[in-house]
């Protein structure tokens, strides 16, 4: 059936549940339509930045523009595409007994790192190696369970390799999400000015990004060099060249560690200060725990301990490049082909 197989997304990117659901939903979508000629088609239900970005990769989109039950909604979508496989990136409380139903009729299911019972309907269920993901009970998971860093979906710049500019000065990265609207950019600028040293420092922002006036009025009374960007095409670039990453935990916590860049994460839940322990103990991050409870202060302690320790940092670029090599995708693509082939 490759070349023939219809394959249907279901994702949201708004600024509760960021982007990284759709970003690496449209990494595996890449690499369906791609290398093994599938038609996609998205189904979302929430998000204008999320619609965006799906559109800007030049996928149908169903929406639901009468707020019908997600899952009447998803009934009639499937019913309308005929999907060989159903790809499920949200937790938004869809039932277990649904998905095993449309699992029975022939739909073939994908979960991506899903905590919900849902999980347990599906045919293929894809995971980082986070302890949240050993703590779930998979005993009644109806398909196969596949767990560790190769199964980390990332977009195809992340798989490949960067020359970094030999630089002056340290050239710091500051990505906190889509919307930030914990307004952790702002905390990590403010304690980027009590440093005295000298480094560039690049500041991402999404679409959907929560604080623009008050980021505005931090950057004009700074001293130091800061360039901000707004929905950036180049991510893979621009982590090519950065010495050190301040971010939000997400999936950008995926993307840095293919590009082996050291990191210190502020986190935003405490499912993500769990998931972000898995990294630590991989000797490739620094996680300070819940942004909300991070003093200036104390990131910027954390901040000046990582960028006078260069050794350090060399270490943490070392042991991310050994796990993970952005080819994901790849691999979940070939799975999904297989499967639906046989």
């Amino acid at each position: 059936m490759t070349g023939d197989a219809s394959i249907l997304f279901r994702c949201d990117g708004d600024s509760q549940v960021g982007l990284g659901h759709v970003y690496r939903c449209i990494a595996l979508a890449n690499e369906l339509r791609k290398n093994h000629e599938c038609r996609i088609t998205f189904a979302i239900m929430s998000g204008k930045a999320g619609i965006e970005i799906v559109k800007n990769a030049n996928y149908p989109i169903e929406y639901n523009l009468n707020g019908t039950k997600e899952e009447d909604w998803l009934d009639e979508i499937i019913s309308k595409v005929k999907p060989d496989s159903l790809v499920l990136d949200v937790r938004t409380g869809i039932g277990r007994n649904i998905v095993d139903r449309w699992r029975e009729e022939g739909v073939l299911i994908v979960t991506i790192d899903d905590p919900e019972d849902k999980r347990l309907a599906a045919d293929l269920a894809f995971c980082p190696p986070v302890p949240g993901v050993r703590l779930r009970d998979w005993s009644e998971l109806a398909g196969n369970l596949f767990v560790g860093w190769e199964w980390v979906p990332l977009r195809k710049m992340f798989a490949q390799s960067h020359h970094k500019v030999k630089r002056d000065r340290l050239n710091i990265l500051v990505s906190m999400g889509g919307s930030d609207e914990a307004g952790f950019t702002l905390k990590a600028i403010e304690a980027l000015n009590k440093l005295d040293r000298e480094f560039d420092t690049t500041v991402i922002m999404g679409g959907a990004y929560a604080h623009p006036q008050k980021l505005k009025e931090a950057l004009s009374q700074t001293n130091h060099r800061f360039k901000v960007m707004i929905n950036v095409a180049n991510m893979s670039e621009i982590m090519a060249n950065t010495d050190l990453a301040i971010a939000s935990f997400g999936v950008t916590a995926y993307e840095l560690a293919a590009m082996g860049v050291p990191a210190i994460y502020l986190c935003l839940k405490d499912d993500h200060v769990l998931s972000a322990s898995a990294f630590v103990d991989a000797g490739i991050i620094v996680s300070l725990g819940l942004g909300s409870e991070v003093s200036v202060h104390y990131l910027m302690l954390a901040i000046r301990e990582l960028l006078r320790n260069e050794t350090k940092r060399d270490e943490m670029t070392k042991n991310a490049r050994l796990l993970m090599d952005g080819k994901g995708a790849e691999r979940i693509a070939a799975i999904i082909i297989e499967r639906i082939d046989n």
